[in-house]
C-alpha cells in the first residue's frame, strides 16, 4: 500500500487521536520521536482505532511495554507511588517531614 492509500483509509476508517496525527506525520516523511514512533505504530497495528488511551492487551509486541497505558507501565507507576509514599511515611515517623526538593 502506498502512503496515499494509507492516508485515504485513515480518512475513511481512522479515529482521530493523537497515533492518527503522529502516523500521518511519519506518512508524510517527517522525523517522529520515539514516543511518537511508538504511539503511530500502535494507531497502525490496532486498525486505526487506537486512540492511545486503551491498553491494547497485546502482551507479546515488544513495544506493550512502553505503551502509555499498558499494564506493565501501569504496574510500574503504582511500585513508583507506593515506594514515594512508603518513604515520606517513614520520614515523618523519624521525625523528618517532607523532602525538600
Amino acid at each position: 500500500m502506498t502512503p496515499d492509500q494509507v492516508k485515504a483509509q485513515i480518512a475513511k476508517h481512522g479515529l482521530t487521536s493523537g497515533g492518527m496525527t503522529v502516523y500521518l506525520k511519519y506518512l508524510s516523511g517527517k522525523r517522529l520521536t520515539n514516543k511518537q514512533a511508538i504511539m503511530a505504530k500502535c494507531f497502525d497495528c490496532c486498525g486505526y482505532y487506537a486512540d492511545g488511551r486503551q491498553d491494547c492487551g497485546i502482551k507479546v509486541c515488544p513495544l506493550y511495554p512502553l505503551m502509555p497505558y499498558g499494564e506493565a507501565v501501569k504496574q510500574a507507576r503504582q511500585g513508583r507511588l507506593y515506594a514515594k509514599n512508603t518513604q515520606q511515611k517513614e520520614l515523618k515517623s523519624k521525625g523528618r517531614g517532607k523532602i525538600a526538593t
